[in-house]
């Protein structure tokens, strides 16, 4: 460590209150307590403790987050201690970008720290003080920045420059770096541009599940769907900015286990639930099982959204990653024929009404976002395989996109007595060729740019 630098313990420290109020809540908790306890970070002990006290969420959070305070202060080497926590919160399995944020923040000032080191190693006393006074007006100016900048990395949802003093409750979508000319690293699809959060909306709280009286849910006709937590993050954005800016309240429903709010999103009052909170729920069993639940109680539902990402056809003028795809069509790609000479669909495709298509049309996006308007594959695997994905298009020939839920909430709605309508949403977050590593930054992009356009339609 430099003369006067962060121990890891400070670098820790200073994510330390944000991640309590972070590691507390489900789904983080059981998922990132087992990857933290897989990599001998919190003992068993530990962990059935915080388990058992039968604590509120904030307060097994913060057990959590000082437990693996005290290892990194036992640890005989911090840095190397905290990057371990670094590699939990990055993790696949973890999968919630605001803790990749304070991963990738928290590597970065190690990173920073060792390379520190380095250059004190190879200076004279008097080059030294000359850089420590030099460190330490810079380390200074980055603590200043880091107050007012964003505190993630380009998977985590960004913040506002100043979350001390938010502009406002509005959308910061006008943020997002210009393409084209002068942004190469756009143009080349390397990795997301920035795309603001306000500090403000993202501090509100959602409530906790009530009894909801009948006028409150009377007349509620879109139903929305985020699949996993980086499209549940995107989406309640945008129901805590709509609710704000409507002075409308959200509220929590538990039906058997199953959270949904009701709130404004846009102008149009909605519910907004998520079918796979983990991975081994992803696809349409879930996604139909949980549309049929909703449909079944709340029968003035009229349009059921499945909002998220999907994968693209593949790289092009016509489409790049970011860009969101409205389905007017659903293939089914779930219900086939696999036999020795004979390889075929045999579940139906939907084509959504003329009404559906009509609210749903072509809106502008901010910055170049493209809006593609076509048919979508959906399927019950996760594809990331170029001879899968081959065969998945020749198939379906018109199809843009593909993705895992929209068949799903198709087939549920077929078992309703009322007229329920399905549309996939979805922003192209990879291709679906083997190479999701190299574009999963790409993800919380995607998500969020297609909540930004439901926001809009139902903001008419």
């Amino acid at each position: 460590m430099a003369e006067g630098g962060e121990s890891a313990i400070d670098v820790f420290g200073k994510v330390l209150t944000k991640l309590s109020k972070i590691l507390g809540r489900e789904p983080p908790f059981t998922i990132v307590t087992a990857e933290l306890n897989a990599k001998g970070l919190i003992a068993d002990g530990q962990l059935s403790a915080v388990k058992r006290q039968g604590l509120t969420n904030d307060q097994r959070g913060n057990e959590v987050a000082e437990k693996l305070k005290e290892k990194i202060g036992d640890s005989d080497n911090p840095n190397e201690c905290v990057l371990k926590i670094c590699d939990v919160f990055e993790s696949d399995t973890v999968d919630y970008p605001t803790l990749k944020g304070y991963g990738a923040k928290m590597r970065k000032s190690i990173s920073n720290q060792s390379r520190q080191t380095s250059g004190v190693n190879k200076t004279s006393k008097q080059g030294h003080k000359n850089e420590q006074e030099s460190d330490d007006e810079q380390e200074s100016d980055d603590e200043q920045e880091s107050d007012n900048e964003q505190e993630s990395s380009d998977e985590d949802e960004p913040m506002t420059k100043d979350s001390k003093n938010p502009t406002g409750p509005q959308d910061m979508s006008t943020q997002i770096p210009k393409q084209g000319a002068g942004n190469k690293k756009f143009d080349k699809q390397e990795g997301p541009p920035m795309w603001l959060y306000e500090q403000m909306i993202l501090d509100r709280k959602l409530p906790k599940p009530e009894t909801i009286e009948t006028e409150d849910l009377k007349g509620i006709e879109y139903l929305l769907l985020p699949a996993t937590v980086t499209e549940n993050d995107a989406v309640e954005y945008y129901l805590k900015l709509s609710s704000l800016n409507c002075s409308t309240s959200i509220k929590a429903i538990d039906i058997d286990g199953l959270i949904i709010y009701v709130g404004s999103y846009g102008k149009t009052k909605v519910m907004v639930t998520m079918t796979a909170p983990a991975k081994n729920k992803q696809g349409p069993v879930h996604a139909a099982v949980i549309t049929t639940k909703i449909l079944e109680r709340f029968t003035s539902i009229k349009y059921v959204v499945a909002i998220g990402v999907c994968f693209g056809k593949g790289p092009s003028k016509d489409q790049k990653l970011g860009d969101v795809v409205v389905s007017d069509e659903i293939f089914n790609f779930v219900s086939k024929r696999r036999g020795v000479d004979d390889d075929s669909q045999r579940g139906g495709n939907h084509t959504l009404r003329h009404d559906t298509v009509n609210i749903f049309k072509k809106l502008k996006m901010p910055r170049k976002i493209k809006v593609l308007q076509g048919g979508i594959v959906s399927t019950a695997d996760l594809i990331d395989n170029p001879g899968i994905k081959e065969e998945l298009f020749k198939k379906f020939p018109n199809a843009i996109a593909g993705e895992m839920e929209g068949i799903g909430v198709v087939t549920a709605i077929e078992y309703t007595l009322q007229r329920v309508d399905v549309i996939v949403i979805k922003g192209i977050g990879d291709w679906g060729d083997g190479n999701k590593e190299a574009t999963k930054g790409w993800k919380p992009f995607a998500a969020r740019a297609a909540a930004h356009y439901v926001h809009n339609v139902l903001n008419q």
